[in-house]
């Protein structure tokens, strides 16, 4: 800053310019007083002092803190884990509303929570709002956990299949998903049918075969298997023993899912 010495230089004053008040270099400076000084010499009371009789200021209030920041790493991540379980079973119970508060309270507590968005962009995608759905996940999977997670791969892939115009997309999301998820049955599920729709029995005969091995008992994956034989039946027309073979097999394997569930309506086409 500037101080008194730096002001108090300059050119050399004449005789003529030196008047009376006004101090030449030879002159010592008036000593400089300060605010406090100059209001107690004016009995005034000193700016900041309390007066005796007068309330004191109230103290300065702390800055907003964002919510969450004032708890523990472990605090916060035990009322994260505690919305997301709550979150998870309302996505079991098709609850949308649920899974959204769920996850938005989860955020709060933790903003960056890969897993809080994913659950909300699930939320998003069970209300049908699909663009936010989308908005969410594409932040999500610019982090290297979301960017492995199964889950945000299938819920891109619902997103795309919905579409129906993005069918390609919806097929490369369910395939990243089993490549991060081998067991994973309804990213299997989903690339089989698509694989049926454009009718690449062969490759929906693997999936379907791999996916009877993780479920066994279900009647939806045995009924896909079997309208994968039959297509694949219908490929060998000039090989009848194979293409018999085919048909045996998608005979069988809709006797099987009949016997897990006789009530569904597939089985008995």
């Amino acid at each position: 800053g500037y101080g008194t010495k730096n002001l108090a230089q300059g050119p050399a004053m004449t005789s003529e310019q030196a008047a009376p008040g006004n101090p030449t270099p030879e002159e010592p400076l008036p000593s400089s007083t300060t605010v406090d000084e100059t209001a107690a010499a004016a009995g005034e009371p000193t700016p900041g002092t309390v007066q005796p009789g007068e309330p004191a200021p109230p103290p300065k209030a702390e800055p907003p803190r964002p919510p969450g920041q004032d708890m523990t790493p472990e605090q916060r991540a035990r009322v994260v884990m505690q919305h997301l379980e709550a979150g998870e079973k309302a996505i079991v119970a098709a609850d949308a509303e649920t899974v959204v508060r769920e996850a938005r309270a989860a955020l709060e507590a933790d903003e960056t929570n890969i897993a809080a968005m994913i659950t909300l962009a699930h939320g998003f995608y069970l209300k049908e709002y699909d663009d936010k759905a989308e908005a969410i996940l594409k932040i999500a999977k610019q982090s290297p956990v979301g960017e492995q997670s199964p889950i945000l791969w299938m819920l891109i892939g619902l997103i795309a299949d919905r579409a129906n115009v993005r069918e390609d997309d919806a097929l490369a999301a369910y395939e990243k998903a089993i490549q991060l998820k081998p067991d994973y049955a309804a990213a299997l599920t989903n690339r089989g049918c698509i694989f049926l729709k454009r009718k690449r029995y062969a490759d929906a005969e693997r999936t379907f075969e791999a996916l009877v091995q993780l479920a066994p008992r279900s009647a939806r994956a045995h009924t896909h298997l079997g309208a994968s034989y039959r297509g694949r039946s219908g490929e060998l027309t000039a090989e009848p023993e194979q293409r018999d073979a085919y048909l045996r097999k998608a005979e069988k394997a809709l006797r099987v899912a009949a016997g897990h569930d006789p009530g569904y309506a597939p089985t008995q086409f």
